[in-house]
């Protein structure tokens, strides 16, 4: 449905029906998070991390979607106690830009949203809140 048909909101009822069937499989459930935040269901994510196992629950990459939902949810105080320079995500590459784009929405809503200032650049975001090198994977 997402890669071929290009049709994220079927695609995104049918991955929580195959995440229900096998809901401690790491891979099913990343692409899950992916697809249900793409779909604008962040809210969906977030119910079905909160029902995750202690132990997916402390996977990186899952709790930086975890972050990036409450971020699309305009919960950038919580998302940014989440995205920290203390969060490891060991399956990252380098050149990936997820990271530092959910850094980038986390801190461009709280520029707009506690100080007023509307659609700031992403060089404005990362002026007043450089991203950690710990959490830069951008080829620079």
């Amino acid at each position: 449905e997402k890669n071929i048909e290009r049709d994220i909101a079927s695609a995104s009822v049918h991955i929580k029906e195959a995440h229900a069937l096998l809901p401690e499989y790491r891979p099913l459930t990343v692409e899950c998070a992916e697809i249900l935040i793409g779909a604008e269901k962040s809210n969906e994510w977030i119910g079905v991390y909160e029902s995750l196992s202690p132990n997916l629950r402390a996977d990186g990459r899952l709790t930086m979607l975890y972050g990036a939902a409450l971020a699309r949810l305009g919960e950038y105080r919580r998302a940014a106690n989440i995205v920290t320079e203390g969060l490891l995500v060991p399956d990252i590459k380098e050149g990936e830009y997820s990271l530092s784009e959910i850094w980038i929405e986390i801190y461009s809503g709280i520029l707009a949203k506690e100080k007023g200032v509307k659609t700031p650049t992403p060089e404005e975001v990362l002026a007043a809140y450089p991203l950690p090198r710990a959490l830069d994977f951008r080829m620079h």
